[in-house]
């Protein structure tokens, strides 16, 4: 037994959040106390600690660095304890970190559009931009960006509007765009996109608004289109795409703008295609004219089907 008091232990710097494929949260470790017991490790909600939880507890001393899923904001603080239960505390980090985009610093929580419109972007989309999870709007038309659209924006699945239409982007549709199942609008149009649309495309229930017009894509319109039971605009003129108009379109009922001219389709165009609510002389929301189809043509666009379009209104 001893009268003497044993010593508070040494607090622990608790370190900024860091990104090193993953994100991670570190401390200082504790070099100076005998009788070190263990780091624990709390978040709260607010910045005061108040209603905090234990996240992670260790009793390894040189064990200094947890993984953290960077959602919503949080604060972190670290106790150090010894065998006799005293503890020290460490100063509060908030649970956020910052990525550079475009000479601009954005924070991954508290990201939730991104409008960065006519704003003379150059260069390719860094593939950092899937880091902003939170994001539920990216809108970057009428920019000069290049290169192609990186598979990590399928990381992006609170996006509701992705909007990257007129730059001069190559390269495929990633697969991963499929991912996006909250999209309700995808805008591709005028770039120099090559490929096939991807049948992942498919998975994006909620669409309303597909434009992939002024392109160079290729290959068939693939099935998996007649999945998007909400779509009300569907562009894809001016590319090269080729085969048939898959039966599964004529399905989609809701259809107020349905745009394929200037394609190379092919083969007939069904009578159920009467059943869409159009006004087929109106070659602005309605037009399959300089393709391939062939003859006869259903009695409701067969005066319309070769006429030329007018003067198109960018969206």
């Amino acid at each position: 037994m001893t009268n003497e008091i044993d010593d508070t232990p040494t607090s622990s710097d608790l370190y900024p959040i860091s990104l090193n494929d993953e994100f991670q949260i570190m401390w200082s470790k504790n070099n100076n106390d005998d009788d070190f017991s263990s780091y624990k490790l709390y978040q709260s909600f607010s910045e005061d600690m108040s209603n905090q939880i234990l996240v992670y507890e260790t009793n390894y001393r040189t064990d200094t660095t947890f993984v953290l899923s960077v959602d919503v904001l949080k604060y972190y603080q670290l106790v150090v304890e010894d065998i006799w239960g005293i503890q020290s505390k460490s100063n509060i980090e908030i649970g956020d970190y910052e990525i550079k985009l475009w000479g601009e610093h954005y924070s991954i929580v508290n990201t939730l559009e991104l409008n960065l419109i006519e704003n003379q972007l150059t260069g390719n989309i860094p593939p950092e931009i899937g880091i902003l999870t939170n994001l539920t709007g990216l809108f970057l038309s009428y920019n000069y960006l290049r290169g192609e659209i990186p598979s990590e924006i399928g990381n992006l699945i609170n996006l509701t509007e992705l909007h990257l239409g007129h730059n001069g982007l190559q390269g495929e549709i990633p697969q991963e765009i499929g991912n996006l199942v909250n999209l309700t609008h995808l805008s591709l149009w005028d770039n120099e996109l090559t490929g096939s649309i991807p049948p992942e495309i498919g998975n994006l229930s909620k669409l309303t608004y597909l434009s992939l017009w002024d392109n160079e894509l290729t290959g068939s319109i693939p099935r998996e289109i007649g999945n998007l039971v909400n779509l009300t605009y569907l562009g894809l003129f001016n590319n090269e795409l080729t085969g048939g108009i898959p039966s599964e379109i004529w399905e989609l009922k809701n259809m107020e703008f349905f745009r394929l001219e200037n394609n190379q389709l092919i083969n007939d165009i069904p009578e159920s295609l009467c059943e869409l609510d159009f006004n087929w002389s109106n070659t602005t929301f309605f037009n399959i004219s300089n393709n391939q189809f062939s003859p006869p043509y259903p009695e409701c666009v067969k005066e319309y089907i070769t006429i030329m379009i007018p003067p198109f209104v960018f969206n």
